[in-house]
């Protein structure tokens, strides 16, 4: 065997070395970026799921809370066009009418809280710190 025959095939067989390496690097990262993709779209399709049920929660609240302020709305129209108003006494309607709006905008923050904390992650039920004024 000449020399010249010998690095021939040195070379054949390092460029075949060569060839297959790069396949299999090829190969390995392929089925990777396929693992990540199907993780990624699973982890996607988890996330929609809880954005609707999050989504669709809001939006009772949200009717809740309309119909909450037209009935209050409405009542005080009344009250207002009452010929009387101007008269300085706590009579049961405007104690009552003060009442329902606490009421109503109270209901409102707490169930703009429970949403926050369900999408946050955090619970209502935490003790709070000694101290705390709320």
């Amino acid at each position: 065997m000449t020399a010249q025959f010998k690095l021939i095939i040195g070379g054949l067989m390092l460029a075949l070395l060569t060839g297959s390496h790069l396949w299999a690097y090829r190969t390995g990262w392929s089925a990777h970026s396929d693992k990540v993709n199907k993780e990624y779209a699973e982890r996607k399709s988890r996330a929609d799921a809880a954005q609707e049920k999050s989504n669709a929660k809001a939006e009772e609240v949200r009717i809740v809370t309309e119909t909450k302020y037209r009935t209050v709305y409405r009542d005080v129209v009344k009250y207002v066009q009452d010929p009387n108003r101007t008269v300085c006494k706590f009579d049961d309607t405007a104690v009552q009418l003060r009442q329902q709006a606490i009421d109503a905008a109270n209901a409102v923050s707490l169930n703009a809280k429970f949403i926050s904390g369900r999408i946050s992650g955090t619970t209502r039920n935490k003790k709070a710190p000694p101290g705390a004024l709320f």
